[in-house]
C-alpha cells in the first residue's frame, strides 16, 4: 500500500468517530479530588558497582560433579561389587571407599560380601546377570572360579572390572592390582637389609593367607626367592588366613618351640596378633632393643600404621585398597558413562616399603594418604578426597557433555 492512499481513509476513519462522539449520553461531571501534599523528594542514591559474575565453585570432595552416573531419563545407572570379606582390613576399607564414590557421582548401588566363600561369590555373580546392572566390579575370593561368572556377565553385555584378586580371564574390561610377587619380594629385601644392618642372620616364621588363593601363592614364593642365599631363612610358617587370631596362636606355638627365631613376616595385616602373641610371652621388644623381633608385613592397615609408628614393626610392603579402588571406579566411568576405551587392560602397581619415618610424617599431615593412617586419625569415609591418580584422570560433568553430549 503507497502513502497517496493511506492519508484519505484515514479522514473517513476521522468522520466517523465525530458523528459517533456527538450522538452518545454526557457523562455526569465528576468531583474533582482533593489536592495532595506534596512530598518531599527523596534523595538520589548512589548506584552500586555491578558485580563481576564468578564460575561455580566445583565441591573438592566431588570432583566427579552431581549425578556423574545419572542416565539422561534421571535414571541412576546400576553398580554392584563382589568383595573377599568386609570383615578384614584391607576389603573393609577397599569397599567402604568405593561406596563413597558410587555415592558421589550419583549411582544406585550394592555391596556383596562373599565372607571368604567362593561358593557365595558365584551365587552373587550369578544374580548380577539376573540384575543387569550397568558395572560390575569385583575383588574374587578365588580367581579361577571367578571365570566362569566374569565371562559370562561379559558375554551379556555387562562390563566387569576386577582388583587385587582378579577373575583369570582375558575375558573381563579391565583390571587393577599390586603384583603380589613385588609385595613379597619387597618384605623379603626389606628383612636382608635390616640384618646385614643388625649384623645377625635372620630366622623367620610366616603368617600365610588362605592357601587356596593364588595371591598368598605369590606372596610366599616371591618371599622365598627374594632371600634365597642371603643372611635370612625361612624356618617356619602356617596358613594363618588372614586371622590376627590365628597369626596369634601361630606365632605362641613356633617361639615355644624354637626360641632362636627372631624374625616375623605376615602376609596381609594379621601383624597385630603377631605382636600380641609376642607380648603375651614377654617377648615384645620395641626397634633398637637387642631382643627386638624384626616384625614386616603387607598391607598398611590401621593396625599396622600404629604398630609401627609406636616402635613394635619394622615395615610394611604398600598396598593401597584406595589407590585400587580410585584406579578402577575412573576407569568404569569413563568407560561406561563417557563410552572411551579403557587406558590400560591390565594395570600392575608398583610397591616400596614404608617404615616408621614415613609413617609418622604421613600421620602429622592433615588428610593422610596412607589409608591406615586416614583410620587412625578418625577421618570419615565421606571426608576422604578422590585421589590425584598417576595413572587416569577423573572423569567429570563436563567431560561427559563433550564426549556424549549430556
Amino acid at each position: 500500500m503507497t502513502k497517496r492512499l493511506v492519508i484519505p481513509a484515514m479522514m473517513v476513519v476521522l468522520v466517523v468517530a465525530l458523528l459517533f462522539a456527538g450522538c452518545a449520553t454526557p457523562a455526569a461531571p465528576t468531583t474533582p479530588a482533593a489536592p495532595t501534599t506534596p512530598t518531599t523528594p527523596a534523595a538520589p542514591t548512589t548506584p552500586t558497582e555491578p558485580t563481576t559474575p564468578t564460575e561455580p565453585v566445583s565441591d573438592p570432595l566431588n570432583p566427579f560433579g552431581k549425578d556423574f552416573a545419572v542416565k539422561p531419563d534421571g535414571t541412576p545407572m546400576r553398580a554392584v561389587l563382589t568383595i573377599i570379606h568386609m570383615g578384614g582390613a584391607w576389603s573393609a576399607f577397599a569397599g567402604h571407599i568405593w561406596e563413597q564414590y558410587m555415592d558421589r557421582v550419583g549411582a544406585n548401588y550394592s555391596l556383596h560380601d562373599a565372607q571368604k566363600d567362593a561358593g557365595k561369590m558365584l551365587a552373587d555373580m550369578e544374580d548380577f546377570l539376573v540384575m543387569e546392572p550397568d558395572m560390575v566390579f569385583v575383588q574374587a575370593v578365588d580367581g579361577k572360579a571367578a571365570v566362569p561368572p566374569t565371562e559370562a556377565l561379559m558375554n551379556a553385555g555387562i562390563p566387569v572390572f576386577g582388583w587385587d584378586v582378579l577373575p583369570e580371564t582375558d575375558n573381563i574390561v579391565a583390571t587393577v592390582n599390586h603384583t603380589d610377587a613385588d609385595l613379597g619380594t619387597t618384605a623379603g629385601e626389606f628383612l636382608i637389609a635390616e640384618f646385614e644392618r643388625l649384623g645377625k642372620p635372620g630366622r623367620v616364621y610366616t603368617c600365610q593367607g588362605m592357601l587356596s588363593m593364588s595371591q598368598t601363592i605369590q606372596r610366599h614364593a616371591a618371599f622365598l626367592e627374594a632371600i634365597e642365599g642371603s643372611n635370612v631363612q625361612a624356618v617356619a610358617e602356617c596358613e594363618a588366613s588372614w586371622s590376627d587370631e590365628n597369626c596369634l596362636h601361630c606365632i605362641e606355638a613356633a617361639f615355644t618351640a624354637d626360641p632362636e627365631l627372631n624374625a616375623i613376616f605376615t602376609h596381609g595385616g594379621m601383624l597385630n596378633g603377631a605382636v600380641e602373641a609376642l607380648r603375651g610371652m614377654g617377648k615384645l621388644y620395641p626397634v633398637g632393643d637387642p631382643n627386638h623381633i624384626v616384625c614386616v608385613t603387607i598391607d598398611e592397615g590401621e593396625a599396622t600404621c600404629q604398630i609401627i609408628h609406636d616402635g613394635y614393626g619394622d615395615a610394611v610392603s604398600k598396598h593401597s585398597p584406595w589407590d585400587d579402588v580410585d584406579y578402577m571406579v575412573k576407569t568404569a566411568l569413563w568407560h561406561v558413562v563417557c563410552g572411551q576405551p579403557v587406558p590400560q587392560k591390565h594395570l600392575e602397581q608398583g610397591t616400596y616399603p614404608i617404615t616408621h619415618d614415613m609413617i609418622v610424617a604421613d600421620l602429622e599431615k592433615d588428610l593422610p594418604l596412607f589409608w591406615g593412617n586416614c583410620l587412625l586419625k578418625g577421618i570419615s569415609y565421606d571426608q576422604m578426597p578422590i585421589l590425584d591418580n598417576q595413572y587416569v584422570d577423573t572423569p567429570t560433568l563436563a567431560d561427559r557433555m563433550s564426549l556424549v553430549g549430556y
